[in-house]
């Protein structure tokens, strides 16, 4: 299947395949990142400042959550992970 303008521009902006960012899960990803920039990552919330706010303040969610809903963001299958 031919790659979408997106996903070309997903590879230019990362360096990497779609696909090895579709299979790669986020903790290596994360361990990739901290280790290239030297730091850890830092996650924040902008609420209320823009947009509708950050709609999981009062809830976490777990690695595993995590992961499927960036899978359904991907097009991965949610499968993978049962």
């Amino acid at each position: 299947m031919a790659k979408s303008t997106f996903e070309k521009t997903i590879e230019r902006a990362t360096g990497e395949s779609v696909e090895t960012l579709r299979t790669t899960p986020i903790e290596e990803r994360r361990a990739k990142v901290e280790a290239a920039r030297g730091k850890p990552m830092e996650f924040y919330s902008a609420f209320p400042v823009i947009g509708r706010g950050h709609v999981l303040r009062e809830n976490f969610v777990t690695h595993e959550g995590c992961e499927l809903i960036l899978d359904g963001i991907l097009g991965k299958k949610a499968a993978a992970h049962g």
